[in-house]
Protein backbone atom coordinates (compact mmCIF):
# COMPACT_ATOMS: atom_id res chain seq x y z
CA UNK A 1 0.00 0.00 0.00
CA UNK A 2 1.25 3.91 -0.65
CA UNK A 3 1.42 3.63 3.13
CA UNK A 4 3.42 1.02 3.75
CA UNK A 5 5.49 2.45 1.26
CA UNK A 6 5.95 5.68 2.79
CA UNK A 7 6.95 4.16 6.08
CA UNK A 8 10.06 2.29 4.72
CA UNK A 9 13.08 3.17 5.64
CA UNK A 10 15.68 3.33 2.82
CA UNK A 11 17.88 0.40 4.07
CA UNK A 12 14.19 -1.61 4.05
CA UNK A 13 14.12 -0.48 0.72
CA UNK A 14 17.12 -1.51 -0.05
CA UNK A 15 16.70 -4.73 1.33
CA UNK A 16 13.63 -5.73 -0.37
CA UNK A 17 15.06 -4.85 -3.51
CA UNK A 18 18.58 -6.81 -3.24
CA UNK A 19 16.16 -9.61 -2.12
CA UNK A 20 14.54 -9.66 -5.57
CA UNK A 21 17.67 -9.67 -7.36
CA UNK A 22 18.71 -12.86 -4.65
CA UNK A 23 15.34 -14.64 -5.79
CA UNK A 24 16.29 -13.60 -9.31
CA UNK A 25 19.49 -15.73 -9.63
CA UNK A 26 18.54 -18.21 -7.29
CA UNK A 27 15.91 -19.17 -10.20
CA UNK A 28 18.71 -18.62 -12.77
CA UNK A 29 21.34 -21.03 -10.66
CA UNK A 30 23.66 -18.24 -10.04
CA UNK A 31 25.03 -17.74 -6.59
CA UNK A 32 26.20 -13.99 -5.99
CA UNK A 33 29.22 -12.97 -4.01
CA UNK A 34 27.26 -12.65 -1.01
CA UNK A 35 23.50 -13.28 0.01
CA UNK A 36 24.44 -11.47 3.32
CA UNK A 37 25.45 -7.92 3.24
CA UNK A 38 22.48 -7.08 5.22
CA UNK A 39 23.33 -10.18 7.56
CA UNK A 40 26.64 -9.63 8.07
CA UNK A 41 28.73 -11.69 10.77
CA UNK A 42 28.69 -9.34 13.63
CA UNK A 43 32.77 -9.30 15.27
CA UNK A 44 33.56 -7.56 18.17
CA UNK A 45 36.78 -7.60 20.50
CA UNK A 46 36.53 -7.76 23.75
CA UNK A 47 38.73 -7.06 26.84
CA UNK A 48 42.41 -5.81 27.56
CA UNK A 49 46.11 -6.44 25.89
CA UNK A 50 46.79 -10.23 25.82
CA UNK A 51 43.45 -10.95 27.05
CA UNK A 52 41.40 -9.39 24.21
CA UNK A 53 39.24 -11.84 22.28
CA UNK A 54 36.76 -11.96 19.82
CA UNK A 55 33.33 -12.41 20.20
CA UNK A 56 31.03 -13.17 16.89
CA UNK A 57 27.47 -12.94 16.34
CA UNK A 58 25.93 -15.29 13.58
CA UNK A 59 22.33 -15.11 14.69
CA UNK A 60 21.38 -13.34 11.77
CA UNK A 61 24.31 -14.70 8.80
CA UNK A 62 22.93 -18.25 9.84
CA UNK A 63 19.12 -17.63 8.90
CA UNK A 64 20.70 -16.03 5.96
CA UNK A 65 22.25 -18.77 4.89
CA UNK A 66 19.94 -20.97 5.92
CA UNK A 67 17.42 -19.76 3.35
CA UNK A 68 20.13 -19.05 0.75
CA UNK A 69 22.23 -22.19 0.82
CA UNK A 70 20.37 -24.90 2.03
CA UNK A 71 17.13 -23.86 0.74
CA UNK A 72 17.94 -22.29 -2.94
CA UNK A 73 20.98 -23.93 -3.21
CA UNK A 74 23.55 -21.14 -3.66
CA UNK A 75 26.83 -23.24 -3.94
CA UNK A 76 29.92 -20.64 -3.41
CA UNK A 77 29.71 -17.53 -1.14
CA UNK A 78 32.59 -14.18 -1.00
CA UNK A 79 33.62 -14.05 3.05
CA UNK A 80 34.73 -11.21 3.58
CA UNK A 81 37.68 -10.90 6.36
CA UNK A 82 37.87 -8.04 8.69
CA UNK A 83 41.23 -6.93 9.32
CA UNK A 84 42.60 -8.41 5.69
CA UNK A 85 44.29 -5.63 3.84
CA UNK A 86 43.83 -5.75 0.01
CA UNK A 87 44.23 -4.26 -3.06
CA UNK A 88 44.62 -4.48 -7.03
CA UNK A 89 47.01 -4.01 -9.56
CA UNK A 90 47.03 -0.41 -9.27
CA UNK A 91 47.33 -0.05 -5.39
CA UNK A 92 47.61 -2.47 -2.43
CA UNK A 93 46.78 -1.86 1.49
CA UNK A 94 47.68 -3.53 4.67
CA UNK A 95 44.51 -4.60 6.85
CA UNK A 96 44.21 -3.38 10.60
CA UNK A 97 42.60 -5.23 13.68
CA UNK A 98 41.92 -2.74 16.95
CA UNK A 99 44.92 -0.55 16.08
CA UNK A 100 47.20 -3.04 15.17
CA UNK A 101 48.43 -3.38 11.23
CA UNK A 102 48.84 -6.60 9.54
CA UNK A 103 52.13 -8.29 9.73
CA UNK A 104 52.38 -7.18 13.42
CA UNK A 105 52.11 -10.53 15.81
CA UNK A 106 49.05 -8.44 18.21
CA UNK A 107 47.43 -8.42 14.77
CA UNK A 108 48.10 -11.98 13.73
CA UNK A 109 46.43 -13.29 17.45
CA UNK A 110 43.64 -11.09 17.07
CA UNK A 111 42.94 -11.94 13.40
CA UNK A 112 43.39 -16.14 14.22
CA UNK A 113 41.27 -15.71 17.14
CA UNK A 114 38.48 -14.05 14.92
CA UNK A 115 39.04 -16.47 11.79
CA UNK A 116 39.42 -19.33 13.67
CA UNK A 117 36.25 -19.38 15.03
CA UNK A 118 34.23 -18.43 11.75
CA UNK A 119 35.93 -22.09 10.18
CA UNK A 120 34.66 -23.82 12.98
CA UNK A 121 31.31 -22.40 12.71
CA UNK A 122 31.05 -22.36 8.83
CA UNK A 123 32.32 -26.32 9.24
CA UNK A 124 30.00 -26.81 11.99
CA UNK A 125 26.93 -25.89 9.70
CA UNK A 126 27.90 -27.50 6.62
CA UNK A 127 28.77 -23.96 4.32
CA UNK A 128 32.50 -24.39 5.22
CA UNK A 129 32.97 -26.12 1.52
CA UNK A 130 30.47 -22.91 -0.07
CA UNK A 131 33.11 -20.53 1.22
CA UNK A 132 35.87 -18.33 -0.42
CA UNK A 133 38.02 -15.41 0.36
CA UNK A 134 38.73 -12.93 -2.33
CA UNK A 135 41.15 -10.36 -0.95
CA UNK A 136 43.46 -9.54 -3.77
CA UNK A 137 42.41 -8.84 -7.29
CA UNK A 138 44.35 -9.14 -10.55
CA UNK A 139 47.67 -8.88 -9.07
CA UNK A 140 50.56 -8.36 -11.44
CA UNK A 141 54.38 -9.97 -11.13
CA UNK A 142 54.96 -6.73 -8.36
CA UNK A 143 52.32 -7.67 -6.24
CA UNK A 144 53.16 -11.65 -5.80
CA UNK A 145 54.99 -11.11 -2.73
CA UNK A 146 52.53 -8.96 -1.01
CA UNK A 147 49.89 -11.40 -2.05
CA UNK A 148 51.64 -14.55 -0.61
CA UNK A 149 52.13 -13.19 2.61
CA UNK A 150 48.60 -12.49 2.86
CA UNK A 151 47.40 -15.57 1.71
CA UNK A 152 50.18 -17.61 4.58
CA UNK A 153 48.32 -15.44 7.13
CA UNK A 154 44.70 -16.39 5.79
CA UNK A 155 46.13 -20.52 5.76
CA UNK A 156 47.54 -20.02 9.35
CA UNK A 157 44.78 -18.96 10.90
CA UNK A 158 42.44 -20.49 8.74
CA UNK A 159 43.81 -23.87 6.93
CA UNK A 160 40.30 -24.99 5.93
CA UNK A 161 39.20 -22.15 4.17
CA UNK A 162 39.61 -21.81 -0.02
CA UNK A 163 41.54 -18.81 -1.25
CA UNK A 164 40.42 -17.51 -4.58
CA UNK A 165 42.57 -15.38 -6.89
CA UNK A 166 41.79 -14.03 -9.97
CA UNK A 167 45.74 -14.81 -11.86
CA UNK A 168 46.43 -17.49 -13.83
CA UNK A 169 48.95 -20.38 -12.45
CA UNK A 170 52.12 -18.76 -11.91
CA UNK A 171 55.40 -20.60 -10.44
CA UNK A 172 55.35 -18.27 -7.19
CA UNK A 173 51.97 -18.04 -6.21
CA UNK A 174 51.62 -21.85 -6.29
CA UNK A 175 50.60 -23.51 -3.07
CA UNK A 176 49.12 -20.27 -1.77
CA UNK A 177 45.94 -20.57 -3.71
CA UNK A 178 42.55 -23.57 -3.83
CA UNK A 179 40.67 -21.51 -6.44
CA UNK A 180 42.73 -20.15 -10.14
CA UNK A 181 40.39 -17.70 -11.65
CA UNK A 182 42.36 -16.45 -14.85
CA UNK A 183 40.82 -14.72 -17.73
CA UNK A 184 39.62 -17.42 -20.40
CA UNK A 185 42.47 -17.02 -22.58
CA UNK A 186 44.93 -17.73 -20.06
CA UNK A 187 43.53 -21.60 -20.09
CA UNK A 188 44.33 -24.65 -21.95
CA UNK A 189 42.46 -27.46 -21.17
CA UNK A 190 46.34 -28.73 -20.54
CA UNK A 191 46.48 -26.16 -17.63
CA UNK A 192 43.14 -26.90 -16.00
CA UNK A 193 43.82 -30.67 -15.74
CA UNK A 194 47.15 -29.86 -14.16
CA UNK A 195 45.66 -27.64 -11.51
CA UNK A 196 42.72 -30.02 -10.95
CA UNK A 197 45.30 -32.75 -10.49
CA UNK A 198 46.69 -30.99 -7.87
CA UNK A 199 43.54 -30.45 -5.53
CA UNK A 200 42.40 -27.04 -6.48
CA UNK A 201 40.13 -25.61 -8.51
CA UNK A 202 39.80 -23.64 -11.80
CA UNK A 203 37.50 -21.01 -12.31
CA UNK A 204 37.42 -18.39 -15.49
CA UNK A 205 36.21 -15.28 -16.48
CA UNK A 206 35.68 -12.33 -18.98
CA UNK A 207 36.70 -8.83 -17.89
CA UNK A 208 36.94 -5.89 -20.57
CA UNK A 209 39.15 -8.62 -22.29
CA UNK A 210 39.25 -10.63 -24.44
CA UNK A 211 38.16 -9.19 -27.70
CA UNK A 212 37.13 -11.84 -30.33
CA UNK A 213 37.85 -14.21 -31.45
CA UNK A 214 37.00 -15.32 -27.79
CA UNK A 215 33.80 -16.17 -26.63
CA UNK A 216 32.86 -13.26 -24.59
CA UNK A 217 29.64 -11.04 -23.04
CA UNK A 218 30.04 -7.95 -24.85
CA UNK A 219 27.05 -6.54 -27.25
CA UNK A 220 28.55 -6.23 -29.82
CA UNK A 221 29.41 -10.35 -30.00
CA UNK A 222 26.59 -12.93 -31.55
CA UNK A 223 23.96 -13.55 -27.95
CA UNK A 224 24.63 -17.11 -28.60
CA UNK A 225 28.81 -16.98 -27.05
CA UNK A 226 26.90 -16.75 -23.75
CA UNK A 227 25.19 -20.17 -24.37
CA UNK A 228 28.76 -21.25 -25.66
CA UNK A 229 30.97 -20.36 -22.60
CA UNK A 230 29.32 -23.10 -20.26
CA UNK A 231 30.01 -25.76 -22.90
CA UNK A 232 33.44 -24.55 -23.59
CA UNK A 233 33.99 -24.56 -19.64
CA UNK A 234 32.53 -28.16 -19.75
CA UNK A 235 34.96 -28.97 -22.48
CA UNK A 236 38.11 -27.30 -21.02
CA UNK A 237 37.19 -28.89 -17.51
CA UNK A 238 36.37 -25.38 -15.65
CA UNK A 239 34.50 -25.79 -12.89
CA UNK A 240 33.01 -21.93 -12.40
CA UNK A 241 32.04 -18.95 -14.21
CA UNK A 242 32.55 -15.55 -12.49
CA UNK A 243 30.83 -12.39 -13.65
CA UNK A 244 32.54 -9.58 -12.49
CA UNK A 245 29.44 -7.71 -11.47
CA UNK A 246 25.39 -7.80 -13.20
CA UNK A 247 24.93 -4.36 -11.84
CA UNK A 248 27.87 -1.95 -11.72
CA UNK A 249 27.28 1.16 -13.26
CA UNK A 250 29.49 4.40 -13.72
CA UNK A 251 32.75 4.14 -11.80
CA UNK A 252 34.05 6.86 -9.37
CA UNK A 253 37.66 6.41 -10.69
CA UNK A 254 36.96 7.75 -13.91
CA UNK A 255 33.85 9.49 -13.24
CA UNK A 256 34.01 11.27 -9.62
CA UNK A 257 31.31 12.85 -7.99
CA UNK A 258 29.03 14.73 -8.69
CA UNK A 259 29.88 12.86 -12.36
CA UNK A 260 28.15 9.87 -13.46
CA UNK A 261 28.53 7.85 -16.86
CA UNK A 262 25.49 8.42 -19.27
CA UNK A 263 24.36 5.00 -20.64
CA UNK A 264 22.65 7.01 -23.51
CA UNK A 265 26.22 8.16 -24.28
CA UNK A 266 28.24 5.47 -23.47
CA UNK A 267 27.83 1.78 -23.51
CA UNK A 268 30.46 0.51 -21.57
CA UNK A 269 28.65 2.38 -18.56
Amino acid sequence: SINRYHSLTNREQQQLVYDKYLNNFAAHRISPYSFFPYDLIRVQFRGNGPDKRAQLDFSQFDQAAARWLDTHKFNSFRLPLQGMGGGTFQSRHLGELEGFKEGTPEHARLFQDYLQQVEQHLRERGWLDQAYTYWFDEPDPKDYAFVVEGMKRIRAAAPGLKRLLTEQPDPALLGQVEIWCGLTPEWTPEKVRARRDAGEEVWWYICCAPKAPYVTEFIDHPGTELRLWPWQSWQYGVQGLLIWTTTYWTSPLVFPEPRVQDPRQDAMS
